[in-house]
């Protein structure tokens, strides 16, 4: 048993430094740095949790410092006190009764236990974070294990340091009260004769823990007032399940240990309705393992769902009692009173810990979840950042940062949230002090700036620099300002007025064009909740030109995908930003730009409407807008199917894309051809002038190789490709429609210039199935319109439709005329 803890110890020590402190471990050494009457005004006021493993690390670095070896020791030795604690409730769970296994068993199966314990990525993560989780685990496995003496002895002192440890715990953290009532129901339904003692022992925790009652009262008011959650999320269980059985077996072995523990189990329920439930002591005592381990996950999974913020370190307390329920359930399994279940059990442990060890080694050296990389930022800064810059930190978390940070520019803390005024407040008085550029250091954005307010108002007074560096955890951005007159406002009017609604009371109120970049676009959006939604809407954006053919698409939240409509505040503005990336093969054209509303649920658009809420579309043209040539981004072109064939001397057909090969007669087909002005210093003589649209001949030749059909299309209207700089690229998308008499068989596509011409595709044409008789209809209309076509009638999907449900409309068309053009 000391060569196991010393291994484990040697273990822990080895990385206590490797990784960062995180946010975290920084706000505890920030915070036990000052003295005890400021350290507990900020935890009444500033902090969630308890007093007592602050107040230990306050006294602990006043004696051993504030190194990143020194802060962690501490939750190293709490941690690698669970060791032996686990060996000792094994040990205590059997105590000396007759129907015990012997003391080679019980010490095998109480060293299994400790093993695993040891061995628990879990633990070991949380030995090497300067936090209290380490601690309460330590204290609550403590105060069970000294509930099991004093059950089995009766000793006064140890139901004393029953109610100490038990207080302990709850003076560590509060997570630490579901012990509680796993310790009261054991009473209650396996140890009646200790019931009395158990309830007046927890009182006196209680008593004890007093005068912590009203600090802890007003940070829990404070948490419910302004809460460090989204009060609209919800706590998936499966989620939750899968999340702690991946912390408490991180592999596939492991988890086959959790079928020994349910076969345990079975074990157990079968032997109990045999003997009608008259367990044992042994057995009745080794149920408050698993009734500690239950309760702890019940329960948090509980308070979770009604404040819902959850990580897996909420139930550490948890761990522990897991592991010893394994070792005891393989026990109970395996029959290890034999010496061949012995060296059987003995077998299965050594290959989990192994199997676990490695997977703790990954944690411990920072392979396998990995800490936020402060350190490295802040050394990146204090580096790189000069005196005239400015640093903001959004999220306000300053703690681990500064304890690394030693640059000479000024650093800022933001919180923005829904404080908007507050935010433009930091935002002007940063920017009055007129800094060079503006280091934007991200963490937790999605709580800290739901609505990107930050970035997008950097975006508007700056310009983003690409430092090509990236932290784990943070993400860290550049902004040089050049415009320190434009003041920030908390909820700006859009420069492009639109007041437009869409159902259910989406108002979009308008629009501003940001600082373009090469290669990008920046919108910033208005929106305006007119009544509580409950969906999360998102939008859709497309780029087309004159001919309806769509250059550019993006699909992306309203606002952000972390600050969703349900949670917006009614009639107050909310900013949405979108990045549109220019590709290189972007032809310049007047586009026009359409934006739609999605419905997650039935995923279809939702209804532009007007005052009266009757629809208008599902479509709003935000606006016309030229992008040239120069605005697009310097990158490679990707092409699906490269050509390069040679079209004309200035001109080459760099490559093409279809949607599909197969066709019937009368379809469009969509047809995108990637162009190419290669060198002009290597291509002679310019064919063609700037004053002339050049054009493409498409066509389509028979097996015969007979032209049977061919059109004209200028390659690029209003751009002569005279005008075209060497190497450059343009996207076209023609949309041809294939003749409607056309028969079945192969086609070739081809495309040609004067005598050069070459091949695209080859094209099959399947037969159109014609209908001559007029089938059923629900609702006859025989309405004509021009050119022989005839509305016969339709059908309707459902005689009653709900909002927000698709309805289904079929249609039936009749021609009494040949018809040449293809209508919508």
């Amino acid at each position: 048993m000391v060569g196991l803890i010393l291994a484990i110890f040697a273990l822990y020590l080895h990385t206590l430094d490797k990784q960062s402190l995180v946010f975290e471990e920084g706000l505890s050494v920030v915070f036990s740095n000052r003295t005890v009457p400021q350290l507990m005004h900020t935890l009444v006021y500033e902090d969630l949790h308890p007093p007592l493993h602050y107040l230990l690390l306050h006294f602990w670095m006043s004696l051993a410092g504030n190194g990143e070896r020194a802060v962690r020791m501490p939750s190293a030795m709490a941690a690698l006190l669970m060791v032996p604690l686990a060996w000792a409730i094994v040990m205590e769970v059997w105590g000396q009764g007759k129907d015990e296994p012997r003391s080679g068993a019980r010490a095998l199966t109480a060293l299994g236990a400790a093993a695993l314990v040891g061995a628990s990525p879990f633990v070991a993560y949380h030995a090497q974070e300067t936090r209290m989780y380490s601690l309460v685990a330590a204290l609550s496995l403590a105060a069970v294990w000294a509930f099991l003496r004093a059950t089995r002895t009766g000793g006064r002192s140890w139901w004393l340091a029953f109610s100490c440890l038990l207080a302990a715990s709850l003076y560590t953290q509060y997570l630490a009260f579901f012990v509680v009532p796993a310790i009261l129901l054991y009473a209650l339904l396996l140890d009646r004769e200790s019931l009395r003692t158990t309830a007046l022992c927890t009182l006196l925790a209680g008593l004890l823990y007093l005068p912590w009652i009203v600090p802890a009262y007003l940070q829990l008011k404070r948490l419910f007032r302004w809460p460090d959650y989204w009060v609209t999320t919800r706590i998936d269980p499966s989620l939750f399940l899968y999340t702690i059985s991946d912390t408490l077996l991180p592999s596939y072995t492991m988890r086959w240990q959790v079928l020994v523990a349910a076969l345990g189990a079975l074990l157990l329920i079968r032997f109990a309705l045999r003997s009608r439930f008259r367990l044992s002591r042994t057995q009745r005592r080794g149920l408050l393992i698993v009734l500690v381990f239950a309760m702890q996950l019940a329960l948090t999974f509980v308070t979770v769902s009604l404040a819902p913020k959850f990580v897996a370190r909420y139930t550490i307390v948890a761990a522990a009692p897991f592991y010893i329920f394994v070792a005891l359930a393989l026990y109970a399994v395996l029959g290890a009173r034999s010496l061949a279940g012995r060296a059987l059990f003995g077998v299965l442990v050594v290959i989990a810990v192994l199997v676990s060890l490695r997977s703790t080694v990954a944690v411990l050296a920072g392979r396998h979840d990995p800490r936020d990389d402060t350190r490295g930022v802040a050394a990146y800064l204090t580096e790189n950042a000069r005196a005239n810059d400015a640093l903001l930190l959004v999220e306000n978390a300053p703690y681990a940062f500064q304890y690394y940070y030693g640059g000479a520019a000024p650093w800022h803390g933001l919180h923005v949230g829904q404080g908007f005024a507050g935010a433009a407040d930091v935002l002007n008085s940063i920017l009055r002090t007129q800094p060079r550029r503006v280091w934007l250091v991200l963490w937790h954005q999605e709580f800290a700036d739901p609505t990107d307010m930050i970035v997008t108002e950097l975006v508007r007074v700056g310009r983003e620099v690409n430092i090509g560096r990236q932290f784990f955890g943070y993400q860290l951005r550049a902004f040089d300002i050049y415009d320190y007159e434009t003041p920030i406002v908390a909820l700006p009017q859009p420069k492009n007025v639109l007041n437009a609604d869409f159902w259910p009371g989406i108002r979009l109120l308008g629009f501003d064009h940001l600082t373009p970049e090469t290669g990008q676009l920046h919108y910033a959006l208005y929106w305006e909740a007119q009544k509580a939604l409950h969906r999360n809407y998102s939008l859709a954006l497309s780029w087309q030109d004159q001919e309806g053919n769509e250059y550019l698409h993006q699909d992306q939240a309203l606002s952000t995908h972390y600050f969703l409509p349900p949670v917006w505040p009614l009639n107050t503005p909310i900013r949405g930003r979108v990045d549109v990336v220019l590709p290189a093969d972007l032809p310049p054209l007047t586009y026009r730009v359409y934006l739609r509303v999605l419905d997650p649920e039935s995923q279809r658009d939702v209804d532009l409407v007007d005052a009266s809420g009757i629809p208008l579309g599902q479509a709003l043209l935000l606006e016309e807008l030229f992008l040239p040539k120069s605005m697009v981004e310097k990158a490679p072109v990707e092409v699906p199917n490269l050509l390069h064939v040679d079209m004309a001397n200035d001109l080459q057909l760099l490559g093409f894309g279809l949607d599909r090969s197969e066709y019937y007669p009368g379809d469009d087909l969509r047809l995108v051809v990637w162009w190419h002005r290669p060198d002009i210093s290597s291509a002679g003589q310019v064919q063609g002038t700037p004053d002339r649209d050049q054009s493409v001949t498409f066509r389509l030749l028979d097996g015969g190789n007979s032209v049977i059909w061919e059109v004209e299309r200028p390659i690029v209207p209003g751009y002569p490709s005279a005008e075209w700089q060497s190497g450059e690229v343009n996207r076209i998308i023609y949309r041809l429609t294939i003749p409607s008499d056309l028969t079945a068989g192969d086609y070739s596509l081809q495309a040609s210039m004067g005598e050069r011409w070459g091949l695209l595709a080859v094209l099959h044409i399947v037969a159109r199935e014609h209908r001559y008789d007029v089938p059923l209809m629900q609702h006859s209309l025989n309405v004509q319109f021009e050119e022989g076509i005839t509305l016969l009638g339709y059908d309707l999907g459902a005689p009653t439709v709900q909002v927000c449900e698709t309805m289904t409309i079929t249609l039936h068309w009749q021609a009494t005329d040949p018809i040449t053009t293809s209508y919508k």
